[in-house]
């Protein structure tokens, strides 16, 4: 997966490729990896059930404010669990998924 440095501006329809038929934002901040975005180029094609399936367990992984409850169902399966945290730049708590890494 190739992170995107934070802060970077992402312009609609022309997202990053963090694997073959996903675009999204993937950002690695103290040793954890954030993905705030994620898009299927195809939905229903399995592409995004592949890309979190590849997503290292070493390595914790959140995946903030969630909209999609597909994609919330998707991230329970896979061990996620939704928490608060409270975000810096938007001075609020925000829901966000979580895998703690596996050691």
């Amino acid at each position: 997966m190739k992170f995107t440095k934070p802060g970077t501006r992402i312009k609609l329809g022309h997202e990053p490729r963090l694997a073959p038929g996903v675009r999204g934002y993937a950002m690695k901040i103290r040793g954890e990896i954030y993905i705030p975005l994620i898009l299927a180029d195809a939905p229903g094609s399995g592409a995004v059930s592949r890309f979190l399936d590849s997503l290292p367990t070493r390595t914790t992984v959140k995946v903030p404010c969630v909209v999609n409850p597909q994609l919330a169902e998707m991230l329970k399966r896979r061990g996620f669990s939704a928490i608060q945290e409270y975000d810096k730049e938007s001075q609020s708590w925000v829901e966000i998924y979580i895998r703690q890494a596996k050691l």
